[in-house]
């Protein structure tokens, strides 16, 4: 789902809940930074324990950087 070298991936698109696990982990896969807007609690709670379980994870995971 990243493009090859593809540093940083930001989303402002939801919403995330439904769509926003696969590129979660795509970019996690992938070492890829990943920074959204999300103001979706649910999808934060899913998402954080999700990622802390993979310790091979690389990229590094900013929900709600811009939520208002």
């Amino acid at each position: 789902m990243t493009g090859p070298g593809a540093r940083v991936v930001a989303t402002t698109v939801g919403p995330y809940i439904v769509q926003g696990e696969e590129l979660v982990a795509a970019c996690a896969d992938a070492g890829t930074d990943y920074l959204d807007l999300t103001g979706e609690p649910e999808f934060v709670d899913l998402m954080c324990p999700a990622r802390r379980a993979r310790p091979g994870d690389r990229g590094r995971l900013v929900h709600a950087c811009g939520f208002d």
